[in-house]
């Protein structure tokens, strides 16, 4: 059975910081490919949350590439079969102000 996919507000706000980005900097076709590769992603962690590994901070959080700048942080809720998507984050950022 499926885990539920759930965003939390600072996983939307990421994802859309990052889509204003490519609108700004990129062309239609790379928000056409962020968007299908983060599809891509939360699918597999929809049927496989295990998948992924976990991040260096925290072992109850996980971390899933959508593409070579963007990794997406979810936390996995097994008893209630639920995962709930943390942050988009760009890996050029400064990994110390990272949470996960």
């Amino acid at each position: 059975m499926a885990f539920l996919i759930k965003w939390a507000d600072e996983a939307r706000l990421t994802f859309d910081n990052n889509i204003n980005y490519l609108l700004e900097a990129w062309t239609e076709r790379e928000i056409r490919n962020f968007i299908r590769q983060t599809q891509q992603v939360i699918q597999i962690i929809e049927k496989e949350p295990l998948r992924f590994r976990p991040s260096a901070k925290s072992n109850a959080v996980r971390r899933a590439p959508i593409n070579k700048h963007i990794t997406l942080f979810y936390k996995i809720f097994p008893a209630k079969k639920e995962v709930v998507l943390l942050s988009f984050w760009h890996n050029k950022q400064n990994p110390g102000k990272l949470k996960y």
